[in-house]
């Protein structure tokens, strides 16, 4: 089969879960004998360069200046959508939500949606927000669409209207954290301070549903506050608002630490955490408790939205919305090693039911449905 992507995500992120996810599916299905192709122009994704296999023909450049994006885009969407049609797919699987179509009409068209956190939280984007109109566009494009999670399926039938017989759950494969290179000298350093106590790990965006700050009220009210600090790998620095919650909740300087860096320090890192908190309200699949498994790091997690259906009992869960909740899961983990240990356990068991192979399998059922 001939398999087109379009540019749209990659032009988007230069990393990030989806386009992570369609490189790896890319990958799969040109191993197994089809023909993929990303048609774009310009893109700043590293996912798409550090790809061992030859995808596109497009020009990486190290970033786009603000006024630049929207015009590689617009462009992008034009050369690649002449491209599509000189190379005839049999299929376009569009990449992330987008207002136009790309390439031939005639053509058919799946769309994978990861969540609906757009529609779900509106107040945290703004009136201004496009994205529910994009992906409704995309949408009524569309002959199938794939969901990453029966969470993330359940609310596309309930806030969007689209029929339920092209919807399809096809899970996300999953990679193990690459720990090549080393760490740098600042790393090695940075590294050293944090492992003279113990820390619970948190990984990636702290924005609203991400819940970063009710994980910190959580171990406030905990009686283990004193013992563990907490390191918060990526998402930039403190904001302000961060900073001066992390006060008033009565932390000392250096209980709370942010970190950033390559994926050789988070792998140092979730090998020496007591455990791994995972607070988000909503989640469309979520990676990093996978990865947090995958480094044999007990994981802690919010029972909301696919969490559970991720984790499954690799977990001790808790309600995102109690801190006394959290604070209770966060005292039955780091208090028993047995506990630990079960989860650890758990957790390696539970990453046999993700691969990439699998997802590009059941991907293809959902092509071949549409053709």
């Amino acid at each position: 089969m001939r398999i087109a992507f379009d540019s749209n995500v990659f032009t988007l992120q230069k990393y990030g879960g989806v386009s992570r996810y369609l490189v790896r599916l890319g990958e799969e299905l040109l191993r197994e004998g089809n023909a993929v192709r990303v048609f774009g122009w310009l893109h700043t994704n590293r996912h798409l360069t550090d790809s061992g296999m030859r995808l596109t023909g497009m020009r990486y450049v190290k970033c786009f200046p603000r006024l630049t994006r929207r015009m590689a885009h617009h462009a992008g969407d034009l050369l690649g959508g002449w491209e599509m049609r000189r190379w005839q797919p049999d299929l376009i699987h569009e990449s992330f939500c987008h207002a136009r179509r790309v390439g031939p009409g005639s053509v058919a068209r799946v769309c994978t949606i990861h969540d609906l956190i757009h529609e779900l939280y509106p107040e945290y984007w703004g009136r201004m927000d496009r994205t529910p109109e994009y992906r409704r566009k995309t949408l009524e494009r569309c002959q199938a669409v794939i969901c990453v999670s029966e969470s993330t399926r359940r609310d596309l039938l309930r806030l969007v209207d689209v029929d339920p017989a092209k919807v399809h759950v096809v899970h996300h494969g999953f990679d193990h954290i690459s720990a090549a290179g080393g760490l740098s000298p600042a790393e090695e350093v940075e590294l050293a301070a944090v492992v003279r106590a113990p820390y619970l790990l948190y990984v990636g965006a702290r924005y609203c549903y991400k819940n970063f700050q009710g994980f910190l009220r959580g171990l406030a009210h905990s009686s283990v506050r004193r013992e563990f600090r907490v390191v918060a790998f990526g998402g930039g620095a403190w904001t302000r608002v961060e900073s001066d919650l992390i006060n008033q909740l009565g932390f000392s300087e250096g209980e709370v630490v942010q970190l950033g860096g390559s994926d050789a320090l988070l792998h140092k890192l979730f090998l020496r955490a007591t455990a791994f908190v995972y607070p988000s309200i909503d989640e469309g699949f979520g990676f990093p408790p996978l990865e947090a498994m995958a480094r044999g790091c007990p994981v802690i997690a919010s029972n909301a939205s696919s969490m559970p259906e991720v984790i499954g009992n690799a977990a001790e869960f808790f309600d995102p919305s109690d801190i006394h909740a959290i604070g209770d899961a966060l005292e039955a983990v780091v208090t028993s090693r047995e506990r630990r240990e079960e989860l650890v356990k758990c957790g390696y068991e539970r990453l046999q039911a993700f691969s990439w192979g699998k997802c590009a399998s059941e991907t293809m059922d959902v092509y071949q449905s549409v053709m």
